[in-house]
């Protein structure tokens, strides 16, 4: 237990000592985001895209952190997280989130990747868990129901990995240049699992459930 004990201050210490203030002070751009790159030299790249998935894991980071320590900083990271999530990735036509959008906030990579929205799921319901902030509780909830509505396969089970904006099919559903073009991968599945979770935590509806245990 003692060793135990250890290795977690250790864990802590490195967190609240370099992980976090790593993003605290050198990833918060001017314009109510994080930066999108960095190169191996510690350079930014300040016009380079934002990407869902990093904002959506930030948002559950900042979140998670601020509900264990309290560090009104980290809490204010959240709550920007959270507001990018809200106001520029969701997509307020046709629902979802969008791939990434650029340096300003406007929409660039506009279809819909399942593995994305769960992800974005996934950081609203823990930042709900943190603040108890209804809005992103509702707007959890909405992308889990996009989820539903548009990713799960009703006749073979299972959910497809991405869309048109509009939910229409599109022949590309890799996440990159580097994946296979399947219709259906462990990848998406595990993190469409980990975002309702999330959400069941938070939300304990039946629906919710019977998808997680499908």
């Amino acid at each position: 237990m003692k060793e135990y004990a250890e290795f977690a201050g250790q864990i802590r210490s490195e967190l609240e000592k370099d992980i976090l203030p790593f993003w605290l002070n050198r990833m918060q751009d001017g314009q109510g985001g994080f930066y999108g790159r960095m190169d191996g030299c510690g350079r930014l790249v300040p016009d380079a895209p934002r990407g869902g998935i990093l904002t959506a894991r930030l948002l559950w980071t900042f979140s998670s952190a601020f509900r264990m320590f309290g560090d009104p900083a980290v809490g204010e990271a959240a709550k920007r997280a959270f507001r990018q999530i809200r106001d520029r990735f969701y997509d307020p036509e046709f629902g979802g989130t969008y791939w990434s959008v650029d340096a300003g906030g406007h929409p660039l990579e506009t279809k819909k990747q399942y593995y994305a929205i769960a992800f974005a799921v996934y950081g609203l319901a823990e930042y709900y868990r943190a603040t108890a902030d209804t809005q992103a509780l509702e707007l959890a909830v909405k992308l889990y129901h996009d989820i539903e509505a548009h990713s799960k396969d009703p006749l073979l089970g299972g959910y497809l990995e991405a869309a048109g904006r509009d939910w229409s099919p599109i022949a590309d559903v890799r996440l990159s240049e580097r994946d296979r073009n399947d219709a259906k991968t462990m990848n998406t599945h595990l993190h469409i699992l980990e975002g309702y979770t999330g959400l069941y935590r938070v939300g304990r509806t039946q629906a919710c459930e019977r998808a997680l245990l499908s």
